[in-house]
């Protein structure tokens, strides 16, 4: 907040000893005040008190080279994984009730 006016949000969502960063926004005034830089420290804190050890901060894209930058400077790590799929018959591909 800056004077009582949200300027940035995060969202984690967390499963077991891990954690994902979700989703997150932030306002011309947080960038200047580089809120989101605060929120992922004080994030990765709470997390750790709390007996987390792991923080998935989700894929690093071409298209979005100034979030890339963020993750990778709080000292994230870049690994290859795979996709994780749910199949669920009634949105499948050809599914006749």
């Amino acid at each position: 907040h800056d004077r009582g006016t949200p300027v940035a949000h995060m969202v984690f969502l967390r499963h077991g000893t891990r954690a994902t960063y979700h989703i997150g926004h932030i306002t011309p005034a947080g960038k200047a005040r580089c809120a989101h830089n605060l929120l992922m420290w004080q994030a990765s804190r709470w997390l750790a008190d709390q007996g987390h050890v792991t923080l998935d901060l989700g894929l690093v894209a071409p298209r979005v080279p100034g979030l890339n930058r963020f993750k990778l400077r709080t000292g994230a790590v870049i690994a290859q994984t795979g996709g994780t799929w749910l199949r669920w018959h009634p949105l499948a591909r050809g599914h006749r009730p």
